[in-house]
Formats: C-alpha cells, structure tokens, sequence
C-alpha cells in the first residue's frame, strides 16, 4: 500500500456539513426488508435535528434535539429527563456515552465546542473547541478520534483529541466533506467518505480503514492520507453514520436516500434492513447497536432470533418530524390452524415472515430441547428438536409474501409432535429457523 503521510503543520481548521444538510421536506419512512422489524415512535415536533444517538447504562435512549440532551424510553416513548441544555440553539454533530459508563460526550459544530456531561448531575465541563465538527468515536483504549473537515467542505481531518487538555493531534487528512467514525472489532477506525456534490451522486459513497498500527504510526509530526487507507467497500449512496454490531459488521444509514444497509468486512457481502417506501424518503441520520450481553451465539442478521441484539435509529425528514425506530430481526413464525390440541382430522401449518420465494425444510421430533446453534455455511440455525428423533417431513415452496399455508390431517396419534422449519433464500443462502411448534395431536 502506497505511503501517503505527510508533515503537519498547524492545527487544521475544522468543518464540516452534514451529508443530508439541505434535504428537502418528505413524506415516506423507511420501511423494513424481508427478516426485520421496525417499532416507530415520534420524538417532540418542531425541532429540526436531532443529532447523535447512544444507549444509557439504564436502558434508556439519550439523543441531543439542538439544545437539550434527553433520556427517552424507547419503549413506551416521550421525553423522561433531560441531562443537559446549552444556552442558545447549535447543530449538534455526535453523542457519545463514555467508555467507563459515567458520562456522555456531546459535540456541537455551530461553535464547535466538545462537552463532557457527567451522568450523575455534576456540572458539563467544556473540553475542547473543534470548529464545525461531525462524527467521533472511542477507541478500545477510550482515545476519542474526532472527524472534522475544513470550511469549503472538500477536506476532511481525523484527529486524536487529548481528553484532558483539549488538544487535537492530525491522525489523516482526507478529501471530501467530513464522515462518520466507528471502530471494528480487530481495531480498524472505518470512515464513511462522502461525495462533495450535494444531493451525493448515487454510488458515490466509500468505506475506509486504517490499521491500529497506522494510528499509532501517525501520532506526532505525520498523518495519514487517502494513500494508507484500506478501501473495505464502495458503491454505497451516502453514509452519514456508523454503527458496529456484535459480530463486527458495519451498520450503514443513509441520510439522502433512506437506505438502512449491513456491510460485513469480511466477505464485502450488503445486506438491505431497511428502504424507502417510495419516492422521496425520510433521512436515517443516527444509528445505535444494542447488544444484550446473552445472545447464545446468535447474529444481527434476518431471519434470525432476537437476542442477537438490535439497533436504534433516528429517521427526520429535516422539517420538524423525527422518528425513533428500533430495528430487530424477524424471525419466520411457524403456527398450526386451529391452534392448541389439534382434533382428528383436517388443519393446516402456516409460516409467516420467511423469504419472500425461498424453500422452507419441515422438520418434526417427539422431543424438544433448548434451542442450540448449528452453523449452516457461516449461518447460525437454532434447533431446538431432539437430535435422537427429529426427522425431515417436507420441503414447501415459500411465496412472494414470505409465507405458506399446507393443508395436512391428524389422523389421530395420540402425541405431541415438535415442529420446526428451516428456511432459505430463493438463492439458496441460509437464513435461518422458526422456533418450535408443539402439536398436540387428539
């Protein structure tokens, strides 16, 4: 890889405009793709952005609305308590919850100032002033890198704040109007690189790494450049912010187009969560992975079971009206019709939620067991049928809606059957599993 450091001179200005800055008013949500939930909840109208997102040590949501720092309750909603209030209105750029849990990180870009609000009531205290600021991130180490670009809007610098002084040392200078941050597991800083040309031409939008090593290496008189940076993926429309899940795959919003896409750095794979519902659309503008803690080895992926975590997202259409969405798996739902203790005779099996023109495997057992992972080419399936007397039954065409009906008879056996169903694309990926469905069959 080419070496593209440079001498640092001064401190560079700092700048930066949100990719979705000056989008106009819109009507359609984002709605969810084939293996994902959504939940909505309306914020407070009337404020024109809402900006950063991150999940307090009690659960609840802290978002920044322009000059107040809120706690919301994602599930029943509204505002609980507000953390902080500044003295006049400023476009917030990030909110970030401190790695020891004891304090939130906000930073503004009208005055650029980075405050530090401590969780337990104490008074902010002002930390640093990076002119017009966008996006920050912590490290594993809790070093604070923040992204702020120049005032043309074409240059972008990636700084290592000193949480103590204030200082700001230049780690990468890049072109282009300032991204989001986020770090991978393995340590990489990723950075969302956007068009300069507003409304982003499709396909315009990149993703970049720089090694832990390159970091290091740029601490003092060097900084990196677009040279050093490890090109993850391109092709995307616009990435105005950044999330990383518990596997370690990128979670991308788009601000412009309303897209809600997975990128897995691994194998470069994108998977759609969520899309415009037509037309015009409102704008993800923040975006939050939760994980739970206990997940039994499952994913954030479709089709799969909840405690593999979730996301929060901030979806506004820039005219007043801002959503609150949390993004789930959707796991295909086996049900027998009529339900309970099936009679001799006719009923049938119904599957719902699976993907749309895929293949589902009927599996049946006379026991059933805690659900445990099986990995099916890279995929977790969670059986939860007795491995000793599970045995296949049929494999049925899923439709265009996800679903099935099939028609069968109890012919009077006397037992309870465990069922299960396997699922998988029209591709032929693997996706996943239902839960089990006992059948008492009269």
């Amino acid at each position: 890889m080419a070496t593209g450091k440079g001498k640092k001179t001064k401190k560079s200005l700092a700048a930066v405009v949100l990719a979705s800055a000056g989008a106009t008013a819109a009507s359609a949500q984002m709605v969810a793709a084939p293996g994902w939930s959504f939940e909505s909840q309306a914020l407070p109208s009337g404020v024109l952005h809402y900006a950063g997102l991150c999940r307090l040590p009690s659960g609840l949501v802290a978002t920044f609305d322009g000059q107040k720092v809120v706690a919301i309750d994602p599930a029943p909603g509204g505002v609980l308590s507000i953390l902080h209030q500044v003295p006049s209105p400023v476009f917030g750029a990030f909110l970030l919850l401190d790695p020891t849990g004891s304090a939130l990180w906000l930073g503004e870009s009208s005055n650029g100032t980075i405050l530090r609000i401590p969780l337990d009531g104490s008074p902010a205290q002002p930390v640093a002033t990076i002119p017009l600021c966008y996006d920050a991130a912590f490290d594993a180490a809790g070093r604070l890198f923040l992204a702020h670009g120049n005032s043309t809007w074409t240059g972008t610098d990636i700084v290592l704040l000193d949480l103590a002084t204030g200082a700001s040392d230049v780690i990468a200078s890049l072109p282009g109007p300032s991204g989001p941050l986020a770090f991978l597991p393995d340590g990489r800083l990723v950075y969302g690189e956007n068009s300069v040309v507003f409304p982003a031409p499709p396909g315009s939008a990149a993703l970049e790494a720089f090694a832990p090593t390159q970091l290091q290496s740029a601490i003092g008189s060097t900084f990196l450049t677009l040279a050093d940076a490890e090109i993850l993926g391109s092709g995307f429309d616009v990435i105005s912010d950044l999330a990383v899940d518990a596997e370690g795959d990128l979670i991308l919003a788009d601000s412009v187009y309303g897209r809600l896409v997975e990128f897995d750095p691994l194998t470069a794979g994108v998977t759609l969560l969520g899309s415009p519902s037509g037309g015009a659309t409102f704008g993800a503008t923040a975006v939050e992975f939760v994980d739970p803690g206990a997940r039994n080895a499952a994913t954030f992926e479709p089709f799969q079971p909840s405690p593999g975590g979730w996301l929060s997202i901030l979806e506004s259409d820039f005219s007043g009206t801002t959503i609150l969405k949390s993004v789930r798996p959707l796991r295909p739902a086996l049900a027998a019709s009529p339900d309970g203790a099936i009679p001799i005779g006719p009923f049938t099996l119904e599957l719902a939620d699976a993907p749309p023109l895929g293949l589902a495997f009927l599996f049946g057992a006379l026991g059933s067991q805690p659900e445990l992972p099986s990995i099916v080419y890279g995929t977790p399936f969670f059986f939860g049928l007795a491995p000793g007397s599970m045995f296949s039954l049929a494999t049925l065409p899923i439709d265009a809606g996800g679903a099935f009906v099939v028609p069968v008879a109890n012919p009077g056996l006397g037992l309870t059957l465990y069922l299960q169903v396997a699922v998988i694309e029209g591709s032929g990926l693997p996706r996943g599993t239902s839960q089990v469905l006992p059948l008492a069959l009269d």
